[in-house]
């Protein structure tokens, strides 16, 4: 059991993972910020502007955005381009004009947050969370930025607590399934985090980045759950759907692990 723990160990960003090797710990707290970060900046304003929400979305739309003035939606809306260009610097001078003109608008205040955290700056990220939170409780994508941050951290049981606030609000949120799958895994809830795998899977649109790292995941659970040749499985399923991806990578090692953890039970 003892080698088994210490394999799982860099989903809890030990500063090692099983291998002594304390950088592929560090790397996959990375690879999921950036990837979190991304698809936040996609996902902040489908459930909290009203005027960008398909017909085929269920998001709750936050109370207190419906009362944002025009003149700061348009802003808003031009920042979020920008964040879906990558161009940081500019969504950053679009946020700040934002909350020039409405300095407690909860949706201005978590673009504020997203930006912080392409940055890297986490702790002023979570800082414009807790602000979007104050200054509107139904802010979805606020308390899911939290709980990126905090799981970034290894603070995963502290990140249950943000996730469960924003589930209702995000219903068809994959970032939000994907972060609450990692948060229960990285505290030995297997079969929850695997459930809210599962659950992202659902929602991954065919996206070949989504759909390996959700296979990780899932390989993590059956590993945690000591099925190996499921495990095993489901890494090489995040190894195909994206071969020359960062969860691709980081699947192959644990594929290795799986087949030293079994040859050493023989």
């Amino acid at each position: 059991m003892k080698a088994m723990t210490l394999s799982i160990h860099v989903m809890k960003l030990d500063p090692t993972d099983g291998t002594g090797n304390g950088r592929a710990g560090r790397m996959f707290g990375a690879v999921v910020l950036a990837l979190a970060v991304r698809f936040a900046s996609c996902q902040v304003d489908s459930d909290l502007a009203p005027r960008q929400i398909s017909t085929a979305q269920t998001m709750v739309v936050s109370k207190g955005d419906l009362r944002v003035p025009l003149k700061v939606q348009k802003v808003i809306d031009r920042a979020h381009k920008e964040l879906l260009r990558g161009r940081y610097e500019l969504a950053q001078n679009d946020v700040q004009r934002a909350l020039d003109l409405c300095p407690h608008c909860a949706l201005a205040l978590t673009f504020q947050g997203i930006v912080n955290l392409r940055k890297g700056n986490p702790s002023e990220a979570a800082s414009a969370f807790q602000q979007a939170i104050d200054a509107d409780p139904s802010s979805g994508s606020a308390y899911l930025g939290m709980a990126i941050i905090l799981n970034h951290q290894g603070r995963f049981k502290d990140a249950i607590a943000p996730l469960d606030r924003a589930a209702p609000l995000l219903t068809n949120s994959w970032l939000l399934h994907f972060e609450s799958a990692w948060a229960h895994l990285g505290i030995g809830e297997s079969l929850v985090g695997l459930r809210d795998a599962i659950s992202a899977e659902g929602l991954s649109e065919s996206d070949p980045e989504r759909l390996s790292a959700v296979a990780y995941l899932r390989g993590i659970a059956h590993f945690q759950l000591q099925d190996f040749s499921g495990a095993k499985r489901y890494f090489e399923e995040a190894v195909d759907h994206d071969p020359k991806g960062t969860f691709a990578m980081l699947a192959q090692k644990r594929v290795e692990q799986v087949n030293d953890f079994v040859s050493k039970k023989r």
